[in-house]
C-alpha cells in the first residue's frame, strides 16, 4: 500500500473519529438541554395554564370512556331513585299536597324543582322499567358538569395540574351513574350560575342559582358568599332587583303547590324548606365519633350553628370583603358598587396581606368568585350536623381549587 493511500486512510479515520465526537457532543448538549425543557414544562403545568385545553380534552375523553364502562359493567344500586319516581308519579296523577306526595322511604322533602326533574325521568325511563336510560342521562350530566367545572377553573386561572384531580373520584361516578341522586342536578345548575357570575351575567346567574335551590336546599350554603359577590359587583341598590328575581323563581316554581289552598302552601313550605330537620344518626358520616345522645341534642346543634356563623363572619370580614382591614367604611365605599377594576400589575409585587387589602377594594374577579362561594360551602359542610355519602358531590370538585388557593408550599398542596 502506498504512503499516500495510508495517509488518506488515516485522514479518513481521523475525520470519522472527529465526526463521531462532534455528534456525541451534540447529543450530550441536546440531552442536557432536554432536561431543563422538561423541567420547565413540568413547572408550567404545575403553576400555569400551559396545555390546559389539551389536558382538559384528554380528561373529558377519558371520562366518556370510563363512565360508559361503569354503566355497562357495574350493577346499578337502588337507594332513592325508586322513591323519587314514585313521588313524581303521585304528582303526575294530580296530587298537589306535599304531605301526600310520598314514596317507599317517605314523603317528598325537596323543593318543587326536584319533582319536576324526576317527573321527566318518570316519562323518559318509563317509571323504573328502563333504568339504563336514566343511567345514560346521569352519565351525560356528569360529563356536562365536569366540562362546566373545567371552564370555571380556566376562568379563575387555576393551573393545568389540577384537572386530573377532578376526574379520579370513584364515589362521584357512583353518585351520578349508579345511584341517580338528585344532588348532581342541584350542583349542575349551581355551577352554571357560577359560570354566569364570572361572566358578569348577574340576573341570569341569580335565576340559575335559585333554580338550583329549587332542587335541593344545600344550595343555601352558598348564599352568604353570593350576597357578598353581588354587593361588591354592583352595590346594594342595584342588587335588590336580583333578590326579587331570586324569590320570583321560587314563587313561580312552587305555584302548583302553594295556590290550591293555605294548607297545601303550608305543607309545601314545611316539607321543602324544613330547616329544623334532624337526620338519623345511623346515616351520618362526619360525626360518627360523637355519641348518638350528643348528636341528637339541641346543645350540639347550637355549637355547630355558632361555629358556622363565626366562621362566616371571619371569612366575610377578612377574606370576602375589606371590613377587617378598613372597618365599616368599606361598606360605605362599596354601597353603590366597586371603585374600579384591579389590574394584575397592581398586585404583582405586593405581600399577601397587601394584596388582600387592595383586592378587597375592587370588582370581584373569577378567582375571587370561586374562592368565596367554595369556601362558604366548605364552612357549611364542616359545621353540618349530618353528612351522607352522596353529599360528597356538593364539594368534590371544589377541594382542588381551594387547596391551590391556599398559601401553602406547592409540595404540601
Amino acid at each position: 500500500m502506498s504512503s499516500s493511500t495510508v495517509a488518506r486512510s488515516n485522514g479518513h479515520s481521523t475525520s470519522t473519529s472527529s465526526s463521531k465526537k462532534l455528534q456525541q457532543r451534540q447529543e450530550q448538549q441536546q440531552s442536557r438541554g432536554a432536561v431543563p425543557a422538561l423541567t420547565t414544562l413540568v413547572r408550567d403545568v404545575l403553576t400555569s395554564q400551559r396545555l390546559f385545553w389539551l389536558t382538559a380534552a384528554g380528561v373529558l375523553l377519558g371520562e366518556v370512556a370510563l363512565t360508559a364502562l361503569i354503566i355497562k359493567k357495574v350493577p346499578y344500586t337502588e337507594i332513592d331513585y325508586a322513591t323519587y319516581i314514585q313521588q313524581a308519579d303521585v304528582f303526575l296523577r294530580g296530587e298537589r299536597d306535599y304531605f301526600k306526595i310520598t314514596g317507599d322511604t317517605g314523603p317528598c322533602v325537596y323543593p318543587a324543582g326536584h319533582l319536576y326533574i324526576y317527573s321527566l325521568f318518570h316519562i323518559f325511563s318509563s317509571g323504573t322499567t328502563n333504568i339504563p336510560a336514566a343511567q345514560l342521562a346521569f352519565g351525560l350530566l356528569y360529563l356536562l358538569n365536569l366540562a362546566v367545572v373545567i371552564s370555571l377553573y380556566h376562568l379563575a386561572g387555576a393551573p393545568t395540574a389540577l384537572l386530573p384531580f377532578l376526574a379520579i373520584s370513584k364515589r362521584l361516578h357512583s353518585i351520578y351513574a349508579l345511584r341517580l341522586f338528585n344532588d348532581p342536578f342541584a350542583m349542575f345548575f349551581f355551577y352554571i350560575s357560577v359560570l354566569l357570575l364570572c361572566r358578569k351575567k348577574w340576573t341570569s346567574a341569580v335565576i340559575l342559582f335559585s333554580t338550583a335551590l329549587s332542587i335541593k336546599m344545600n344550595i343555601l350554603l352558598f348564599m352568604p358568599a353570593l350576597a357578598t359577590i353581588l354587593f361588591r359587583a354592583v352595590g346594594l341598590p342595584r342588587a335588590l332587583p336580583f333578590a326579587a328575581a331570586f324569590f320570583a323563581v321560587q314563587i313561580l316554581l312552587s305555584l302548583p303547590f302553594t295556590l290550591p289552598s293555605p294548607s297545601t302552601r303550608a305543607h309545601y313550605l314545611s316539607q321543602a324548606f324544613d330547616l329544623s330537620r334532624v337526620f338519623l344518626y345511623k346515616w351520618t358520616v362526619n360525626w360518627r365519633m360523637v355519641p348518638e345522645s350528643a348528636f341528637l341534642s339541641k346543645g350540639f346543634a347550637r355549637v355547630l350553628l355558632g361555629a358556622h356563623v363565626s366562621l362566616l363572619g371571619l371569612f366575610g370580614a377578612w377574606r370576602w370583603t375589606g371590613i377587617g382591614f378598613l372597618g365599616w367604611s368599606w361598606l360605605r365605599l362599596h354601597w353603590n358598587g366597586p371603585v374600579g377594576v384591579i389590574a394584575p400589575a397592581a398586585v404583582q409585587h405586593k405581600t399577601p396581606d397587601e394584596k388582600k387589602k387592595l383586592e378587597a377594594t375592587f370588582a370581584p374577579t373569577a378567582d375571587y368568585i370561586l374562592s368565596a362561594l367554595f369556601s362558604a360551602n366548605l364552612i357549611g359542610i364542616i359545621c353540618s350536623r349530618s353528612l351522607h355519602y352522596q353529599f360528597y358531590s356538593w364539594y368534590a370538585h371544589q377541594i382542588p381549587f381551594l387547596l391551590w388557593r391556599t398559601e401553602l408550599p406547592i409540595h404540601l398542596k
